[in-house]
């Protein structure tokens, strides 16, 4: 990490940490006011040596901010973060707490010297003595993710067999399936074999990856429907065989009629003699 002074001259500091100092002693916390107020994360004891910024690391130094009750921190150069902020109470006899520490804090923030150690900016605190800041350089945002599926398909319709990259962005990445790389449109879309393959997606430098895994592709053209299993019954066949088929400008045969429908031949001769008997019966009382 590199000290404050690789980051910004001492004269800009000094006009930072005097603008500051200005608006400490010209714009102080009331009640009521909206104020942005770091985090105390500890204290230090008031020896000699807390009052050297090289105590507390090689990118440390005096802010330059005498007297006061708070402190606005100031903007730092860009890719420049605060690490920490001691800010020493400017009565030490009579403080709880010598130095306030202020880990990571944000520009905008207000510190102060929490001499009571209630965590809380209070009246009776005992105003700022000096303030140390330490800076260090803010890290790069880590790489976006991405991820590879196959694109769903309907085995019916036919058609190839597709995989996608899902990315906030897909400018600059690259693909590679089984270590090689794979070319793929504006949508991320790429055609495949079907299989299964192991893949990585970098960024341009082909080495930052940001992505990986494994996509299993099936196969997206028609399938042909497998032949009956033996021991299914035809369609339309009930355990038996199939109905017999009409012959041409002719009628089912009746065998293949329900049982229902059949009328016995005895049951028909019958109903005939009977009706020929009673026309006899007729005929014969009339000539009478």
């Amino acid at each position: 990490m590199s000290g404050l002074t690789a980051k910004a001259p001492r004269t800009l500091m000094s006009i930072v940490a005097a603008l500051g100092l200005l608006a400490a002693l010209t714009m102080p916390a009331l009640a009521g006011e909206v104020v942005d107020w770091a985090t105390v994360t500890g204290y230090a004891e008031g020896t000699p040596e807390n009052n050297h910024p090289e105590t507390f690391g090689d990118n440390c130094e005096d802010a330059g901010v005498q007297g006061g009750d708070t402190w606005v921190l100031p903007a730092l150069p860009e890719g420049a973060v605060y690490s920490l902020v001691v800010v020493k109470a400017g009565s030490e006899q009579s403080a709880e707490e010598v130095n306030t520490l202020f880990a990571n804090p944000s520009a905008g923030q207000t510190v102060w010297a929490d001499s009571d150690g209630s965590g809380d900016f209070s009246e009776d605190d005992k105003g700022i003595s000096h303030i140390i800041v330490c800076t260090d350089e803010e890290e790069p945002p880590p790489p976006g993710s991405a991820s590879l599926f196959m694109v769903p398909c309907d085995p019916t319709a036919g058609g190839p067999s597709l995989i996608q990259i899902e990315a906030a962005a897909l400018e600059g990445l690259r693909l590679f399936l089984d270590d090689e790389e794979q070319l793929f449109d504006g949508n991320g879309v790429l055609e495949v074999e079907p299989g299964t393959y192991d893949w990585v997606i970098t960024e341009a430098d082909g080495t930052t990856v940001v992505g990986s895994g494994t996509v299993e592709v099936a196969e997206c053209g028609i399938t042909v429907n497998p032949p009956p299993d033996e021991d299914t019954p035809n369609e339309g066949e009930l355990g038996g065989n199939p109905p017999a088929a009409a012959p041409q400008g002719g009628s089912v045969p009746d065998t293949a009629m329900g049982q229902s429908d059949q009328v016995p031949a005895t049951v028909l001769s019958l109903v005939l003699i009977g009706v020929l008997a009673a026309m006899v019966s007729v005929r014969l009382a009339r000539q009478r």
